[in-house]
């Protein structure tokens, strides 16, 4: 009521999931977000995006249209690195095969720097085949992976991943499997678009 941003989202996801005493109700969610994203807030568009491409839970239908339309139509509010990431996680929710994964790939190489490990981290829960691709062409620029860029989780792929985090202290994290979230956290710092001259 007072006009504070981030309470009202907060507000928002507490009603969408059920929490804090409040009883779930996934469509008034997303009138309270569109309100506040139609009054400025880039948190309530940016979460509003979110819930359209992702549906959460399954709790509303997955629109990959309704995400798209709306980040096009409020893509004001958003930085040009926060507008990057919302259209490539966009693309890649929707990205079935290796020549989308590849634009994928492409998209995140010409993001702004400031979003490519949260872009490649969030990749991974968003379509972890497009994460594969991401992952093995980067390997394959290392010389690490000599198999196809399909996107998916192959043994060859497995070796060139477990042999790029061999090089890393962290590497142990990764024998946890390639999705796993920790194991995710080195492959991205390993595979991050600006290393890909090193």
């Amino acid at each position: 009521e007072d006009g504070n941003e981030a309470a009202a989202v907060s507000l928002a996801l507490m009603t969408y999931w059920g929490s804090g005493g409040i009883q779930p109700d996934p469509l008034q969610a997303v009138s309270m977000l569109d309100e506040a994203s139609s009054a400025g807030s880039q948190q309530a568009t940016r979460q509003l995006v979110g819930l359209y491409r992702d549906a959460p839970g399954k709790r509303l239908p997955r629109s990959l249209d309704k995400a798209r339309e709306l980040l096009e139509s409020r893509k004001g509010q958003l930085t040009p690195p926060q507008l990057a990431r919302e259209r490539i996680l966009n693309a890649a929710a929707g990205a079935n095969d290796p020549n989308e994964f590849k634009m994928i790939r492409e998209m995140v190489s010409s993001a702004p720097l400031a979003v490519h490990l949260d872009v490649l981290a969030t990749l991974s829960r968003a379509n972890p085949n497009a994460f594969v691709y991401v992952a093995q062409d980067a390997l394959k620029r290392r010389d690490l992976y000599d198999g196809e860029l399909n996107g998916l989780l192959t043994s060859s792929t497995i070796r060139a991943i477990n042999q790029l985090c061999s090089a890393s202290v962290a590497g142990n994290r990764c024998k946890r499997g390639p999705l796993d979230m920790d194991a995710v956290r080195v492959i991205v710092s390993l595979i991050e678009p600006s290393r890909a001259a090193q």
